[in-house]
């Protein structure tokens, strides 16, 4: 039996609500009203359950819908007629399962990425890419600072190198560390300071030289040997790569200061573990060599004392403790302790 309804058309190419009167005869829905006359076969329709206000949604095959309010004779008209059979129902309620379930999926999926398989794969690669390509990486890296003025040439006396270097390698030797190459840098930008590279490359500026005594120094370059034991430069980069990659898949292709800010954020645990580990790998050497574990932290406030900041930068460097990849001092110093006890 045919019949009509009356319902709210929607064409799909605007948002203007068209009140249609729709009749279903020999499996065609026909809309119509003074400005329209469609027809749309009952086969191609799909159509929402019934929601809690009543409606019912009902989808054509070219973009266009029609909505339904409170009618008793559609959902009977449903129930009893061929639509049934032909027709693919949007059950609204398993589309929702589906989507929490995927949403649950992907975020558990990141989690893990996040967690095992981004550090696990990185770590991997850190570890088996030629010694060749990684010091190609380090002398780029200096050869850019020196060419910006960021590194500048050293001061520091060749007594004075010479002195450093025998203090270090004595504990090299006696405990097998790996093998390093010091460069001595002058810079105003990084003030007292030393990184290491990603291969065997170790950077300490002249600021860091005039502010430290001996055994301080030392245990600053036990440090920095630690990262180059780890490996924790090349496998940070890689880590940060790949979560770059991540935020801009999830976010999609926003600019690249939101995705570095986002990075950065995310990089902070990785960095603060890689900081602790090279911490404690510097105060079991100097234990090892009849020196202070806590050298490293002595160091570590020297530094912080003769960092030069005005009062605005100082308020700068306080919010930004937030995103540090560096941990506080009294956090370094309960780690250190902490490990040298076990």
């Amino acid at each position: 039996m045919d019949r009509e309804f009356d319902g709210n058309y929607y064409d799909g190419l605007s948002s203007i609500t068209h009140n249609v009167r729709i009749k279903i005869e020999n499996n065609e829905f026909i809309i119509q009203n003074n400005d329209l006359n469609i027809a749309y076969s009952t086969f191609n329709i799909k159509f929402t359950t019934q929601i809690s206000d009543g409606e019912r949604y009902f989808f054509f095959k070219n973009g266009s819908q029609c909505h339904f309010k409170n009618s008793k004779e559609i959902e009977q008209w449903i129930k009893n007629n061929s639509i049934k059979k032909h027709a693919n129902s949007l059950n609204l309620e398993k589309s929702v399962t589906k989507i929490f379930l995927l949403t649950v999926a992907l975020i558990s999926f990141l989690g893990i990425s996040y967690k095992i398989l981004i550090p696990g794969f990185s770590h991997i690669l850190a570890h088996n890419i030629p010694y060749k390509y990684l010091q190609k990486i380090d002398n780029n890296v200096l050869e850019y600072f020196q060419s910006t003025n960021f590194l500048e040439e050293t001061k520091v006396s060749p007594e004075k190198k010479a002195s450093i270097l025998a203090r270090v390698n004595i504990i090299k030797e006696n405990n097998n560390l790996p093998n390093f190459k010091l460069h001595f840098f002058s810079s105003k930008s990084l003030g007292p300071n030393a990184f290491a590279l990603t291969s065997e490359n170790i950077v300490i500026t002249d600021e860091l030289i005039n502010i430290c005594d001996n055994d301080e120094i030392t245990a600053v370059l036990l440090h920095e040997i630690g990262h180059l034991k780890y490996k924790h430069s090349i496998t940070q980069a890689i880590r940060s790569t790949f979560i770059g990659f991540f935020i801009s898949a999830i976010l999609g292709d926003f600019s690249s200061t939101l995705t570095s800010f986002y990075g950065a954020i995310l990089e902070n645990k990785y960095s603060k573990n890689f900081e602790h580990e090279a911490d404690i790998f510097a105060a079991k050497n100097l234990q090892s060599a009849q020196l202070s574990p806590e050298l490293l932290i002595y160091a570590l406030k020297n530094i912080e004392k003769n960092t030069t900041q005005t009062q605005s930068e100082k308020i700068i460097f306080y919010f930004l403790e937030v995103f540090s990849t560096h941990p506080s001092l009294a956090e370094r110093k309960e780690k250190i302790l902490a490990a040298l006890k076990d």
